[in-house]
C-alpha cells in the first residue's frame, strides 16, 4: 500500500470515529422544542373551567386514578391523576396525568399532559453481627431488609389517540345528565 493510500485510510478511519464519538453524545432535547401550536394537548370545550375541570376529574376517579390537587391557588382547575400498573413481579408503572383548565372567549380550555414512569423495585438485605469474644462467646446480629423504586424510563406521552379518548370521554361527561 502506498503512502498517500495508507494516509487517506487513517484520514478516513479517525472520520469515521469522530462522527461515532459526535453522534453518541447525551441529546440535548431542548434543541428540538419550537413551541408550536399543537392541539394534541389541549382541548375547547363550550363549558365553564369549572364544568371541564369536574368532567376531566371524574373521568380520571371513573378509572381508578388517585387525583390530588396541583396547586394551591386553584385546586379545583389544576390537578394530577396518578394509576399505577403492575408489569412484572418487581416491576411497576406509573401514569401522571397533568391537567389544567383555562376560561376562554367561548368557554374553557383543557390543556392535558401525560407522564409515563417506569421503576423496578430493587431489594437490599444488610446484616450486623457486635460481639465481644475475648470477654465472652456472645455475638449480637441484627438484619433488615428493605425496597427501594429505581426510575428505569420516564418520559412525556405523545400518543394522539391517547389524549383523543381522553378528551372524548370528558365530552362524553360533559353531555351526561
Amino acid at each position: 500500500m502506498s503512502t498517500t493510500a495508507a494516509g487517506l485510510l487513517r484520514l478516513a478511519a479517525l472520520a469515521a470515529c469522530v462522527l461515532l464519538v459526535a453522534c453518541g453524545g447525551v441529546k440535548d432535547y431542548h434543541h428540538e422544542e419550537t413551541f408550536g401550536s399543537d392541539a394534541r394537548f389541549r382541548r375547547e370545550f363550550g363549558a365553564d373551567s369549572l364544568r371541564v375541570c369536574a368532567a376531566a376529574r371524574a373521568v380520571l376517579l371513573g378509572q381508578g386514578y388517585v387525583v390530588v390537587s396541583a396547586t394551591s391557588h386553584d385546586p379545583e382547575l389544576s390537578f394530577v391523576g396518578s394509576k399505577e400498573f403492575k408489569k412484572e413481579e418487581q416491576q411497576l408503572a406509573v401514569l401522571q396525568i397533568h391537567v389544567h383548565c383555562v376560561d376562554s372567549g367561548h368557554g374553557a380550555m383543557l390543556f392535558v399532559t401525560a407522564v409515563e414512569s417506569h421503576f423496578d423495585v430493587k431489594q437490599s438485605k444488610e446484616q450486623t453481627t457486635i460481639g465481644v469474644p475475648i470477654v465472652a462467646p456472645i455475638y449480637l446480629s441484627r438484619s433488615s431488609s428493605s425496597e427501594t423504586q429505581i426510575k428505569t424510563r420516564g418520559e412525556t406521552v405523545d400518543d394522539r389517540a391517547f389524549y383523543d379518548r381522553f378528551f372524548n370521554a370528558v365530552g362524553r361527561e360533559l353531555r351526561a345528565p
